[in-house]
């Protein structure tokens, strides 16, 4: 009988998705650690968001609050100067900060039909302005 709960216990173990979201988290904090020193390259960094994005939550709301976070941290960059200050000088149309952020506003209230706030409306979760 004990062989037998141990057996089942290990199974459940191995099919626990929180265990290996320990050992993830503690591999991600060691990763931070090192990449004070070497940052790490962007197309790394996107790659492991789409994979964590990738994840089922048990809350259908979760890629919304990826959203909201990683808005609150890049303000957080701006406003630490991260991306920079613009001389009056530097043309702001083209620019590497004014292109991204248009990739981010046409992302998330864009007139495309991909955009978050179109997909939400044809849900019904977002009225559609009336002209």
């Amino acid at each position: 009988m004990k062989l037998e709960q141990r057996r089942i216990d290990e199974q459940e173990r191995a099919l626990d998705p929180t265990r290996r979201i320990v050992a993830v988290r503690e591999l991600l904090q060691e990763l931070i650690r090192l990449s004070e020193e070497r940052p790490v390259d962007d197309m790394d960094l996107m790659e492991l968001f789409k994979m964590l994005l990738a994840l089922r939550s048990a809350d259908p709301l979760f890629p919304m609050q990826a959203v909201t976070a990683a808005a609150f941290a890049a303000a957080s960059a701006a406003e630490c100067g991260a991306f920079g200050t613009r001389s009056d000088e530097t043309p702001l149309k083209g620019s590497a900060v004014t292109m991204r952020w248009n990739e981010v506003r046409d992302a998330v209230i864009g007139a495309g039909e991909s955009s978050l706030m179109r997909a939400l409306q044809r849900r019904k979760w977002v009225k559609v302005k009336e002209d």
